[in-house]
């Protein structure tokens, strides 16, 4: 009965609602991408092309390879990667444009049930889709969805999940699929089972729902969780990829910082833009369903307070916007819309009328304010990217002896246009390098015993690892010095 509810209530929404999603996504993430064409088009972060480099040489070689001839598990995401892969059929470089497509499919069906969500949980259905526009406008989301990275994949999973959540279809095949397919988008997206755990011991206990009923779940998410440690065992001898323990061994200095001060500045990551001023209304709908006992509602409230602990506690990083906290802002946005829509509807008289339109006409100017900010920063990070990373890269392939041996913090573009041997010393690839990752006199002597022929870093990275040695390239465009940074250089490591 539920699931030919859920068929009408799509179908009656879907035509006209659909089309100004899928309008505005197209020309909100087309903006962002119109304003990197001071170079080509490209990604913003490093770690996009490290993608691109397996989903390449899965594509031509059918292995999972970095360098083609050695497993490796640098990539977070076997599904993501699985899903860029036919773009590497095409000729040429259209597989950016297959990127931007996916990404652009994802991002507009994101938004749709961002909307159909926030319409239901709110009782308030409008004739123009306000709520997905609202997400498509967000610029964190719109940054990860040109990012080249798995975000907004993920994003859409959490977003198909928590339809089904909240239209009582949890305990069904398809949802028990999704949910096992979370792992292999993102290692910490298997976190989202606790909102599930949390509602089916809600129904156990007050008896909406037998064990056996979860049975389903249970199994084919242990199943994939069984899977996915197999084949990281297989590739890399561990259960998780070597990025799981590499970049908490890279940033365990940042434990020093005090654990509120941690937490802090992730918490500051989906306020930066429209949330601050959604903050109000986001504290009054928790209270409100603390008061009416919202378990199912609470536990997303939940997830996201432990997801923001265990990143505090393991690996509290905010770089490049806060990238691992962005699939977080939907469900944020979610829970202050409704509250906002709430506060709406309870409050009343003259003064408070004239709070609410000063709230409103706030909103949307914050909310085109950070869109032009947001739309800068990817342009700028894109600029970085391409005229250092991308730079440096494409050089070393047409200078270096195709059988030079590269050792590299940045290893995503070396590894696409290199085609070089690489030494990663951020230990995605070369997770021997993990134990000494911080460890400068213990990374000269690695390098040395491996045979580097050169060095490719930003010369701030490291303190005395390139002392004495010779520069043969250095980025020129100004980007990174613009934005505080230093250039891309390549050393001589022999010499």
């Amino acid at each position: 009965m539920q699931s030919h509810n859920s068929k009408a209530y799509f179908g009656n929404i879907l035509p006209s609602r659909m089309f100004w999603i899928l309008l505005g996504a197209l020309i909100f993430q087309g903006f962002y991408l119109l304003l990197t064409k001071e170079l080509r088009i490209g990604f913003p972060l490093d770690d996009a092309w490290i993608h691109q480099t397996y989903a390449r040489n899965l594509a031509t070689h059918l292995r999972w390879e970095f360098v083609p001839g050695h497993l490796s598990g640098g990539s977070t995401s076997p599904l993501w990667t699985l899903l860029l892969v036919p773009g590497h059929w095409l000729p040429s470089e259209l597989f950016l444009g297959w990127t931007f497509l996916i990404s652009l499919c994802l991002f507009a069906a994101s938004g749709y049930l961002f909307e159909i969500i926030a319409e239901r949980l709110t009782g308030i259905k409008l004739r123009f889709p306000l709520f997905g526009l609202i997400f498509l406008s967000e610029w964190h989301l719109l940054w990860a969805a040109n990012s080249g990275m798995e975000t907004i994949l993920l994003i859409f999973l959490y977003l198909l999940l928590i339809f089904w959540f909240v239209t009582d279809q949890k305990y069904t095949w398809r949802f028990a699929f999704i949910c096992a397919l979370l792992i292999w988008v993102r290692p910490d997206a298997i976190t989202f089972i606790g909102v599930f755990g949390l509602q089916f011991l809600d129904d156990l206990f007050h008896k909406k729902v037998a064990i056996r009923i979860c049975w389903k779940l249970i199994l084919l998410f242990a199943t994939s969780i069984l899977i996915y440690g197999l084949f990281n065992y297989f590739v890399t001898g561990t259960f998780f990829p070597n990025t799981f323990y590499a970049k908490q061994s890279e940033y365990a200095v940042l434990y020093e910082t005090p654990l509120l001060q941690r937490i802090g500045s992730i918490l500051l990551i989906p306020l930066t833009g429209i949330g601050v001023l959604l903050l109000p209304a986001w504290i009054y709908q928790v209270f409100d369903w603390i008061r009416n006992s919202q378990i199912k509602y609470l536990s997303f409230v939940i997830w996201i307070l432990a997801f923001v602990m265990l990143y505090a506690l393991r690996l509290p990083v905010t770089y490049q916007h806060g990238r691992y906290f962005i699939p977080l802002i939907p469900v944020y946005l979610l829970v202050g819309i409704i509250g906002f829509m709430h506060l709406i509807s309870v409050i009343k008289g003259r003064f408070a009328t004239v709070i609410l339109l000063s709230w409103k006409i706030s909103l949307v100017m914050i909310a085109f304010i950070f869109f032009l900010l947001g739309a800068n920063a990817y342009s700028r990070d894109v600029a970085i990217i391409e005229s250092e990373m991308v730079a440096a890269s494409q050089w070393i392939s047409v200078n270096t002896n195709p059988a030079a041996i590269i050792a590299a913090h940045d290893i995503g573009a070396l590894g696409f246009y290199s085609n070089r041997k690489i030494i990663d010393l951020a230990g995605l690839i070369s997770p021997d390098v993990i134990p000494i990752i911080s460890n400068e006199e213990g990374l000269r002597y690695y390098l040395n015993e491996k045979n580097a022929n050169y060095l490719m870093t930003f010369p701030d990275w490291y303190t005395t690892l390139p002392r004495g040695k010779k520069v043969v390239y250095a980025g020129n465009d100004p980007y990174v010095i613009e934005s505080g940074g230093s250039h891309m250089t390549v050393y001589d490591w022999q010499e």
